[in-house]
């Protein structure tokens, strides 16, 4: 085959392409310090990089959704604790007004203390976290808990779950519905400010059974929250250590090592120049130019 100038020319600069074209990849993996800074030129690397972009992204969502979650169960847990500490007060006001030697005046001043245990106990059941009613069920943006003008305490909330999604497939529920926690502790503590008030000590026995049976509710609900909150906060350590190895298998899928990538740059600038000394050698004046 015979090899014309106009073929010598264009495997010439065909050839330099290329070799400016390498070192225009080198230069962008070297301002980017990733691999590929576009799909197609290296399918493999592009699909797992998505992978890993994909699992960390739904894994943040998951965190996301964890800590929210943990701050709900926290703000019912403290909620929690205090009803328990309302119902302490009340049996230890119980148990002194059980005494039949105090006087009328003495049971009605107790009697006004717990009122306000109880008014305590009403606002706690309105508890909110985020705007919202923890207590009221799904009806969130409406107060679990309101007084009538008779005195009646009335549930405005429903039995609908709030739950949160940590898991593919995985809901785990944070909220307590009010009616169960609350209505056996303001059941107690209005008999037991209505015995007070009256000055019937013989009918206060009844009322510390029914606080020992609002502790132990509350404690049930309590121990609920518990186990929820170990639940959020093993997953979410799970999915942090998850993400510190996927962080780490994405950055070695895409990330270029740099010293590597600058020593490659260098072999091909001097391979890059010495090709155009020689295409400068090569591409000569053609015997036509020395006819004109």
């Amino acid at each position: 085959m015979r090899i014309t100038n106009r073929m010598m020319n264009d495997n010439v600069m065909r050839n330099l392409h290329a070799g400016l074209k390498r070192l225009a990849d080198l230069n962008q993996q070297l301002s980017t310090g990733k691999k590929i800074s576009r799909p197609h030129q290296d399918p493999v690397v592009a699909r797992k990089s998505m992978g890993f972009n994909s699992s960390l992204t739904q894994n943040e969502q998951y965190i996301r959704n964890l800590d929210q979650g943990i701050s709900w169960l926290e703000t019912t847990d403290t909620a929690i604790n205090q009803v328990i500490n309302v119902l302490h007060k009340a049996k230890a006001l119980a148990v002194g007004g059980a005494n039949d030697t105090l006087n009328p005046d003495d049971m009605k001043a107790m009697a006004e203390e717990v009122d306000q245990l109880l008014q305590h106990a009403l606002s706690l059941s309105n508890t909110q976290y985020d705007d919202k009613y923890i207590f009221a069920g799904t009806n969130t943006l409406t107060k679990a808990f309101e007084l009538d003008v008779d005195g009646n305490i009335n549930y405005q909330g429903n039995d609908g779950e709030i739950a949160y999604e940590i898991g593919k497939g995985v809901e785990i529920t944070v909220n307590i519905h009010g009616d169960a926690l609350f209505d056996k502790v303001f059941e107690a503590l209005q008999s037991l400010r209505e015995n007070l008030g009256a000055g019937e000590p013989t009918l206060i026995d009844g009322d510390i059974g029914m606080i020992d049976e609002a502790l132990n509710i509350t404690l049930r609900e309590q121990s609920k929250v518990g186990a929820a909150q170990n639940r959020f906060e093993f997953t979410k350590d799970q999915l942090d250590s998850q993400n510190l190895s996927v962080t780490e298998l994405l950055s070695k899928s895409e990330d270029v090592d740099i010293a590597e990538v600058i020593m490659h740059l260098n072999m091909q600038e001097a391979v890059y120049r010495t090709a155009l000394g020689s295409a400068a050698r090569i591409i000569q004046p053609s015997l036509i130019d020395f006819l004109r």
